[in-house]
């Protein structure tokens, strides 16, 4: 509106990551294929999750271009000093900087495969979700329940959870008869590792304080990367984890 004024405004595009919503996308497609994607290597389900992100990347940049939407694209909000942040999120520095409240409560997505209902609720911090799980929808007691995202989350034994700030929401999936085998020394948890970490090593030197700050588990970023990449469906983020907590 400001650029159809005169005024020299800079819009900036974007589309929300929506990072646990499109992996969970993917999967459902290689599965719908016949293809199990605990099956692919970290590569290739990439290369499928960019085709996916491409096609529907293409649609809404078609809904642009009908709109007739002057937009920037050759620069990231970090080169103009601006930071890109939820509504949530500036909403909630918005009441506290204004009006010195707290944020109390926050929406958190169910959903997942081996939920009947998906839904956004809107929950205070500390609420019970159990009760509410079971009221809204059905799920298997089969089902593996992650609190967060399939990447970053963490498993739960049951839906006995509570709304905390960081909770975004709860993924109930389809259980997986996952054999544990040893590991094959192939190297992928330390390929994959964005702090250049080797998650293996940290694991075989669990109760060896010593050795466990020369690997420096404190570095770690808790992305789940190399459980998911494990073939032998090792723990290791899990392991790094507790290591982090004995090294401090």
């Amino acid at each position: 509106y400001k650029r159809m004024q005169g005024y020299d405004a800079l819009w900036l595009p974007g589309m929300d990551h929506a990072g646990i919503a499109t992996q969970a996308k993917v999967d459902k497609k290689l599965r719908d294929e016949g293809i199990d994607p605990r099956s692919m290597n970290r590569e290739e389900w990439l290369k499928v999750a960019w085709s996916w992100k491409e096609e529907y990347a293409e649609n809404i940049h078609n809904q642009w271009a009908k709109l007739g939407l002057s937009l920037d694209y050759d620069k990231y909000p970090s080169e103009i000093g601006v930071v890109v942040n939820n509504i949530s999120t500036i909403y909630a520095i918005y009441k506290a900087l204004k009006y010195q409240r707290n944020a109390t409560k926050r929406i958190v997505t169910l959903s997942g495969e081996g939920f009947n209902e998906p839904v956004n609720i809107l929950a205070k911090y500390g609420t019970e979700l159990g009760p509410i799980v079971r009221k809204l929808g059905k799920y298997k007691v089969s089902s593996r329940i992650v609190a967060g995202g399939p990447m970053m989350g963490r498993a739960l034994m049951n839906d006995n959870v509570v709304v905390t700030a960081n909770l975004n929401g709860l993924l109930f999936l389809k259980d997986l008869k996952e054999e544990v085998n040893n590991c094959m020394g192939c190297g992928r948890c330390i390929k994959v590792c964005p702090q250049k970490l080797c998650p293996v090593f940290i694991m075989k030197n669990i109760n060896n304080i010593d050795k466990l700050k020369d690997f420096h588990p404190e570095l770690c970023v808790e992305c789940g990367l190399c459980s998911y990449i494990c073939p032998s469906k090792l723990g290791l983020r899990d392991a790094v984890i507790m290591a982090k907590k004995k090294v401090k």
